[in-house]
Parts: structure tokens; C-alpha cells; sequence
């Protein structure tokens, strides 16, 4: 179900829909932050027809996406490196 899908059904706005949407991705950003990627892979996505791109970083051993930034040039996935521990 889309967002616009989710707002309609709960009648709630667009805005309140993006408060929650940014909220669980945060969330899960967290818990994930706990658990390192085994099997990091990179791709990168066109989230609207403008050609404005998300990167994103997953763990290809079971299939989570563990990181997710608007962008799509070195800075985006060097920010992804920092979050990283040394080990």
C-alpha cells in the first residue's frame, strides 16, 4: 500500500503520513545499527520522475536494507562508512 493509499484509509494528511513514514525508518535504522551488514550491497534508487535518487545498502545474506540517504555520489555512501564500527 502506497502512502497516499495509507493516508486515504486512515484519513489522516500527507504530512502526518510522511511524520509516521520518517519515524519507523528511524526506528528501524536503530535496531538495525545494532546488527552489522554481513553482505553489504549498493544500489541506488529514483524515488520520484524527476531523477532525484536514494542510495541504499543492504544485507544481501537476508535481504534487509540496513541504510537509506537521498543522493547518489560519494558523500552519500561515505556517510554510510562513518556509521560503521572498526570492526
Amino acid at each position: 500500500m502506497s502512502c497516499v493509499q495509507c493516508g486515504g484509509s486512515l484519513k489522516i494528511c500527507w504530512d502526518d503520513v510522511g511524520g509516521i513514514h520518517e519515524w519507523s525508518v528511524e526506528l528501524v535504522w536503530a535496531r538495525k545499527k545494532e546488527k552489522p551488514l554481513k553482505e553489504p550491497g549498493v544500489d541506488e534508487k529514483a524515488n520520484t520522475k524527476e531523477h532525484q535518487y536514494m542510495t541504499l545498502v543492504c544485507d544481501l545474506l537476508v535481504g534487509i536494507i540496513g541504510y537509506v540517504r537521498e543522493g547518489r555520489n560519494t558523500e552519500t555512501l561515505t556517510t554510510f562508512y562513518r556509521t560503521l564500527s572498526p570492526e
